[in-house]
């Protein structure tokens, strides 16, 4: 399997087989359910850092308060937001990233949209 490989490499190729096969009725389990069939990552629950719901809330009246004034409100500002809220409320910026995801599940929880000027 995988001649002209170093062998280092190699023995990593063969370890992720290995896992992959380990892994593969997990796998067939998710991809059942229409809920879990999309997800990159198969967490168990509670291995990832979330922001409160009163933090999450915050920022939602952030978001509402800059819409009021007329003001876009641009997907860095709302990165940067979220890290200043994560921040007050004890999170380091290597505990909660405020990544792409998280911001598309968040505006999906909160039934936001970020629009482009057209």
């Amino acid at each position: 399997m995988y001649p002209g490989l170093d062998p280092a490499v190699r023995e990593t190729k063969r370890k992720r087989i290995y896992y992959w096969r380990k892994m593969s009725a997990k796998v067939e389990r998710a991809c059942i359910s229409s809920k879990t069939s999309s997800m990159k990552k198969l967490r168990p629950m509670g291995t990832t850092t979330v922001l409160s719901r009163d933090t999450e809330l915050q920022l939602v009246e952030w978001v509402n308060e800059y819409r009021r004034l007329g003001a876009p409100v641009s997907a860095l500002m709302l990165h940067f937001k979220a890290l200043d809220y994560a921040e007050q409320a004890g999170f380091s910026r290597q505990t909660f990233t405020a990544s792409w995801a998280w911001r598309k599940g968040f505006i999906k929880r909160h039934r936001l949209s970020c629009r482009a000027r057209t």
